[in-house]
């Protein structure tokens, strides 16, 4: 039997830990908590599942969030700036060379509730440069005092970018 444990990915998710590692630490908890024995050992952490778990959790924190972003007022505006590894192939002439991109991406979330909010990625240019263009087509028919509150934020993280709250 396969186990999916949707709780395990979303911390691996918030925590920035790869699939890769959220499924070797569920892989290893299982014997210690009895799960799996000598005897007994039907259970397996399945990695595509996990990852599948986490897509589907994203979705509907992402929609639950976009319904109540009218009830529930932002408390503290939170900025993760890593940087994920691209493998990129170039061509030069007939030869070619893979090498390593980074790819900036933004998470906001609201840490006081623990409400997700989105997850942007830059197609080109750096996220600092490109987001307040893809802040704006997120809070497209929002009310321009809540648009005016994201500018103000995202101007107050491209001067402190350490992650502080806003």
């Amino acid at each position: 039997m396969r186990l999916g444990l949707p709780s395990t990915a979303v911390v691996g998710d918030k925590f920035g830990v790869s699939d890769r590692a959220v499924d070797a630490i569920a892989s290893s908890v299982l014997p210690d908590v009895g799960l799996i024995t000598s005897n007994n050992s039907d259970l397996m952490v399945d990695g595509n599942k996990l990852i599948r778990e986490k897509a589907k959790v994203r979705k509907d924190l992402e929609f639950q969030a976009l319904s109540e972003d009218q009830a529930l007022p932002l408390k503290g505006l939170y900025f993760d700036g890593r940087e994920d590894s691209t493998l990129v192939e170039e061509r030069v002439d007939t030869k070619r060379y893979s090498r390593k991109a980074k790819e900036e991406r933004l998470c906001l979330i609201e840490d006081v509730g623990s409400r997700y909010i989105t997850h942007l990625s830059p197609s080109f240019g750096t996220a600092k440069n490109r987001f307040p263009r893809l802040l704006s087509d997120i809070l497209k028919g929002l009310e321009e005092i809540f648009l005016n509150f994201w500018q103000l934020a995202v101007t107050a993280h491209l001067l402190n970018p350490a992650g502080n709250p806003v």
